[in-house]
């Protein structure tokens, strides 16, 4: 199990999206205040997303912190906690661009032997 404790760190390691956006996210993360409630992102090809709380949203995301580390991990895709309704994002037609823009190349593996 993956934990996002530094949301613009964690950010930082996206790549650089297809199609450029500013997605509002509202994290409800219960037991750390300093990770929870609204951040700005611009997203684009200039690189990883970048904190802008002063940018006007073109989304909006709703989503718990566990379900946000494992998006931005690659353990998850927010296409499919999405559609579960473990989280919201509207509108909904830029769910696509918003989901590749999360997309990793490798996601996580276990090397432990069971």
């Amino acid at each position: 199990m993956y934990r996002i404790v530094d949301i613009e760190r964690a950010f930082a390691t996206l790549p650089a999206a297809d199609a450029a956006f500013v997605l509002r996210l509202e994290i409800d993360d219960r037991f750390v205040a300093q990770t929870g409630g609204g951040w700005t992102f611009r997203f684009g090809p200039h690189g990883a997303p970048r904190r802008d709380d002063g940018a006007r949203p073109d989304t909006a995301l709703a989503i718990g912190i566990h379900d946000l580390s494992s998006i931005v991990l690659g353990s998850l895709r927010l296409r499919d906690v999405v559609r579960h309704r473990s989280a919201s994002l509207e509108p909904r037609e830029r769910l696509e661009s918003v989901d590749a823009a999360f997309a990793v190349a490798q996601p996580p593996v276990c090397a432990t032997r069971f």
